[in-house]
C-alpha cells in the first residue's frame, strides 16, 4: 500500500493545565475524506490548528507528502500543499465574488501586489472564474460577497482555498450555520471535490458526516476514541457512551 499523506504521532498542545490534544496519532491516505468529531471541547479545532501550522506542537510529529512539517510555519504549510477554510467566513464583503476569487488566485501564484492592475490579465480571469465554477458560483460572479447568503459565502470560502491547489484541505465546520438546503448543497460541493483533494473535515452535522467520511476519527478530552468506518464508528459502544447518544448500534442523532 502506499504511504499515508499525512500522519500524525504523539501530538500534544496544551493551554496551561488543559490538554487540548494529548497525544493524537493519525494516519490520512490521499484521496480519502476523514470526518474528525466529538463534543465540543475536545481538541478537533486544536488539531487542524497544527495541521495548518498556525499552532506549534507542544510535542509529536508531522509528516506530510513525505516530509516532516512540525517545524514549519502556516505559509510554507500552504505553499507544501496544505490548504485550509475557516468557521467564521474572511472575505471582502465590497468586493464582487469574482474579484475576491481573484485576488486569492493572484496570491497564490506569488504576485498579489503587482504594480500592473490585475483585472486586465486574462490568466487571472480564467482561473478564478474556474474556481467559481467548481464551487457552483459561476452565476455569481458579479455579485457583491456582501449580498451573498451565507452558504454562498462559505462555498466561495472554500473556492479562494482551493486557489492553491492543495493535496489537503482542512475544512472546519463547513456546514455551520447553514438552513438544510444550504447544508445538503455543501455536502453535494464535498462529494464533488472528494475526486480531487484529500479532505480532512471537522463537523458537528452528523447527516453530513455519515453521508461524506471514507473513515471517522472520534476525539475526546484532547485523544483519540476511535477511528474506523463510518459503520464501525455508529457501532462502537464508547463512542456512544461519549459522544453519539444511544444504545450502541443505534444511530443516535445522526
Amino acid at each position: 500500500m502506499a504511504d499515508p499523506l499525512l500522519t500524525c504521532e504523539g501530538l500534544a498542545k496544551a493551554y496551561g493545565g488543559v490538554q487540548a490534544c494529548a497525544g493524537v496519532d493519525l494516519a490520512l491516505a490521499e484521496g480519502e475524506l476523514r470526518a474528525v468529531i466529538g463534543p465540543n471541547g475536545a481538541g478537533k479545532t486544536t488539531l487542524t490548528g497544527l495541521l495548518a501550522g498556525e499552532l506549534r506542537p507542544d510535542a509529536g510529529r508531522i509528516r506530510f507528502a513525505g516530509r516532516e512539517i512540525q517545524a514549519l510555519g502556516a505559509a510554507a504549510r500552504a505553499r507544501a500543499g496544505i490548504g485550509r477554510s475557516y468557521q467564521i467566513t474572511s472575505l471582502f464583503p465590497r468586493f464582487t465574488v469574482l474579484e475576491n476569487a481573484r485576488l486569492a488566485v493572484q496570491t497564490a501564484a506569488g504576485h498579489a501586489f503587482r504594480l500592473r492592475p490585475a483585472a486586465g490579465d486574462r490568466s487571472l480571469e480564467t482561473a478564478a472564474e474556474a474556481l467559481l465554477e467548481q464551487v457552483g458560483l459561476g452565476a455569481r460572479a458579479a455579485v457583491p460577497v456582501a449580498d451573498l447568503a451565507h452558504g454562498e459565502q462559505r462555498q466561495l470560502e472554500i473556492a479562494l482555498a482551493l486557489a492553491g491547489r492543495p493535496r489537503l484541505l482542512l475544512l472546519d465546520e463547513p456546514t455551520a450555520g447553514m438552513a438544510p438546503e444550504e447544508s445538503r448543497a455543501m455536502v453535494a460541493l464535498l462529494q464533488r471535490l472528494k475526486s480531487g483533494v484529500t479532505l480532512l473535515l471537522v463537523e458537528h452535522d452528523m447527516d453530513a458526516v455519515f453521508a461524506l467520511a471514507d473513515r471517522i476519527t472520534v476525539m475526546d478530552g484532547g485523544r483519540v476514541l476511535a477511528s474506523g468506518t463510518p459503520e464501525e464508528i455508529r457501532g462502537s459502544a464508547a463512542v456512544q457512551a461519549a459522544y453519539l447518544g444511544g444504545a450502541a448500534g443505534e444511530a443516535g442523532p445522526c
